[in-house]
């Protein structure tokens, strides 16, 4: 009797053991980072992106417009559940043949308010995410979850925190959404939103948006801006008490002879014509890239030779010509291979082509057509199938092959 009473007990403990070590073992793959991941479906090259919080929005020659990782429209109350599959991209359906997007994301991951912009070829503009402040421009404070049409005739567009700024094909500014620092060029105590298009300026041939401030580019080269007077390099700032005391909703001359512009949270990037990139504004984690830390109240030189800049929130990237891709700023979400704020650019990847910086993400496309990611993965935007954080640029996929080769090179 006594024997089969054992017998009986190791069966049952046996029962009770299998599961509780099947569950760590989950547990432990789970905590390697390794994720279920459906196969991506995308392949071939990419002609544009833009990266928002989390968010990532990938324009292919064709005019297909994808995205992954926080899918812009979407509510996410808390951070992605790390039992869930990772998503591969997605097709965001659009009438027409997409050539650039815009999206900027605000919050942190957790409470992130998207809103996303593209223009197709024949100039449509289209919008979707979040529009409690207008930002859409469709006439409605409604959330949107699919892009609805916007306006015609644009040629290029910019977002920032809760408001838009397009360009039409004259040369129109147009500019909607959140007014608070005087982004619509008219004093926040007289608009505190528009959610339709309003004229901005005239004569604008490139336009970039910050958190709070606009930097346009007119046709002869000057560069204005207007809104959060941290973004626009006039000068040194008094002793500020209120939001008001911040806004500048006249456009105020920077510089001349510009060809190139990126705004951040309180600071700007730009490049002359003879390739010389300038930096002004917030620099707290050393943003502007000058070597000091604080704010930055005129245009300073930063590098020579540069083809192209990229920055969000307190981050900076810039190409030169052999191909560098140079970074620096806030090291928060680690978006490079130190884990300090680098306060003058410096060298992370060769070759590069492209350049896209989100709010916790950077990624760049070299001249071989791979395209590399770092920073946050919470929602996979790295696609690597983890939600590992990278501090170094991970492959993500070979758009020249049509695969995925994601590895840690």
């Amino acid at each position: 009797m006594k024997k089969k009473l054992i017998k009986a007990a190791i069966a049952i403990g046996a029962i009770v053991v299998f599961p509780i070590a099947a569950a760590m073992l989950i547990g432990l793959v789970l905590n390697s980072g390794f994720q279920e991941m459906r196969e991506n479906p995308m392949t071939g090259p990419i002609s544009a992106m833009a990266l928002g919080n989390s968010t990532v929005l990938a324009v292919q020659p064709d005019g297909e417009l994808w995205t992954w990782g926080m899918v812009v429209g979407r509510h996410y109350s808390q951070a992605a559940n790390p039992y869930t599959p990772i998503l591969p991209p997605e097709i965001v359906e659009i009438q027409g043949v997409v050539t650039s997007v815009s999206t900027f994301g605000t919050g942190n991951m957790s409470n992130a308010q998207n809103h996303a912009m593209a223009v197709t070829a024949d100039g449509v503009l289209y919008g979707w995410g979040f529009n409690n402040n207008g930002q859409l421009g469709d006439g409605t404070f409604a959330m949107r979850t699919t892009p609805v049409r916007i306006k015609e005739d644009v040629i290029a567009v910019a977002t920032g925190q809760r408001f838009t700024v397009a360009i039409t094909s004259d040369g129109t500014l147009y500019g909607w959404g959140d007014n608070t620092f005087g982004q619509l060029t008219v004093c926040p105590s007289e608009l505190e939103f528009s959610n339709r298009p309003i004229v901005l300026m005239e004569g604008v041939t490139a336009v970039a948006a910050g958190w709070g401030h606009v930097l346009a580019i007119m046709s002869d080269g000057t560069l204005y801006g207007w809104g959060m007077r941290t973004g626009l390099g006039t000068g040194a700032l008094e002793t500020i008490e209120t939001v008001a005391e911040m806004a500048r909703p006249q456009p105020t001359r920077i510089k001349r002879d510009v060809i190139a512009i990126a705004a951040g949270s309180t600071h700007s990037l730009a490049i002359t014509s003879d390739g010389t990139l300038w930096a002004w504004g917030g620099s707290i984690f050393g943003q502007v890239g000058n070597g000091t830390t604080g704010f930055v109240p005129y245009p300073v030189r930063i590098k020579q030779d540069v083809v192209a800049i990229a920055t969000s929130f307190m981050y900076s990237a810039a190409i030169t010509a052999d191909g560098g891709l140079y970074t620096w700023g806030e090291h928060d979400r680690p978006q490079w291979a130190a884990q300090l704020d680098r306060i003058l650019p410096e060298r992370v990847m060769d070759d590069v082509t492209q350049v896209y910086v989100g709010r916790f993400n950077t990624m760049a496309i070299t001249a071989d057509g791979v395209l590399y990611g770092w920073g946050s993965n919470t929602f996979g935007q790295l696609q690597d199938r983890t939600r590992i954080t990278r501090d170094r640029p991970v492959r993500i996929h070979d758009f020249a092959l049509g695969e995925n080769t994601s590895d840690d090179e």
